[in-house]
């Protein structure tokens, strides 16, 4: 009876014992085994495509550039060869752009045929040319194959590449306004010729090709 009443007093000083000792003596709970959430990087967002907020397009008559001065690359289909057609592979060589309204009306077919048939010419100038259209693709390609059409013929419908180079008037009816850029081989802007007229175009352009590579 002594032996039960010993263990009986040394079970409750135990149990007193662990009431009154403090939290802070007693074993913390072991780390979680995931690793802290760190907090998110911050949003690195993409500058808006210039083109697609009007308030950043040129005016008439000027030239969209990138910061380095370049005119700005682009890449339109080229119904002609079937290959797309991208500015930047062309650097290095004179470029002539010409742009002009919707395919196949007799004005869009004098400016067309005759870059075809003086291609040769251009081609001894160390010239490349890219007539511009707002036709669409079917559009265009139907026009390149009924005239016969060799330069590069590149649809521009919603006028993106039109307005970048400032070939655009809104009050007219086809907004595209017939204009010829003259680029070096170093990617920038050697001439214009804003709203062309005239059938002889071609020749005032070739005379201006031979004047800059002073030939």
């Amino acid at each position: 009876m002594k032996c039960d009443l010993a263990a009986l007093v040394l079970f409750t000083g135990l149990m007193a014992g662990c009431a009154a000792e403090p939290r802070s003596k007693r074993t913390a709970a072991p780390p979680s085994l995931n690793p802290p959430a760190q907090p998110a990087p911050p949003s690195s967002k993409v500058a808006p495509d210039w083109t697609s907020t009007p308030e950043n397009r040129p005016a008439a008559g000027a030239v969209a550039e990138s910061t380095s001065g370049l005119v700005r690359d682009f890449v339109l289909p080229d119904v002609v060869s079937g290959v797309p057609f991208a500015l930047s592979e062309r650097r290095g060589r004179w470029q002539v752009l010409h742009f002009f309204p919707r395919a196949d009306t007799p004005d869009c077919a004098c400016d067309a045929t005759a870059f075809t048939e003086h291609l040769w010419l251009f081609g001894t100038l160390g010239v490349d040319i890219a007539c511009i259209t707002s036709a669409t693709e079917t559009q265009a390609a139907r026009y390149a194959h009924k005239y016969g059409l060799q330069a590069p013929l590149l649809p521009d419908p919603q006028l993106e590449i039109t307005r970048q180079f400032g070939a655009f008037d809104p009050s007219r009816a086809d907004p595209i306004v017939r204009t010829s850029v003259i680029l070096g081989p170093d990617g920038r802007v050697r001439h214009r010729f804003d709203d062309v007229q005239g059938d002889d175009h071609v020749d005032e352009l070739l005379r201006t090709l031979a004047e800059l590579n002073g030939t």
